[in-house]
């Protein structure tokens, strides 16, 4: 397992068969009022070729919203870009 930074916090990706993957829920306000639960899936294929260490890792998700937020589920594209050691 590693965290990716990223300007508004850090995602814990875990890797496992040439894909780093995340799957992480959690609470949080919602605009309206009340609690809701967020549930995140997601993979980042390793680039091909491979490189050491990766420059861009790019990867897709789906986010899901429940409780009193209500929000339908949100498909999203993600790109992590290297800037130093």
């Amino acid at each position: 397992m590693r965290y990716f930074h990223k300007p508004d916090g850090a995602v814990p990706l875990v890797f496992a068969g040439a894909t780093w993957s995340e799957d992480a829920g959690y609470d949080k306000p919602c605009p309206g009022g009340g609690t809701g639960h967020t549930n995140i899936t997601a993979a980042y294929p390793l680039p091909r070729p491979s490189q050491d260490p990766i420059p861009v890792l790019t990867g897709y998700g789906h986010q899901e919203q429940t409780g009193a937020c209500n929000v339908k589920g949100v498909d999203f594209n993600e790109k992590f870009v290297r800037t130093g050691d």
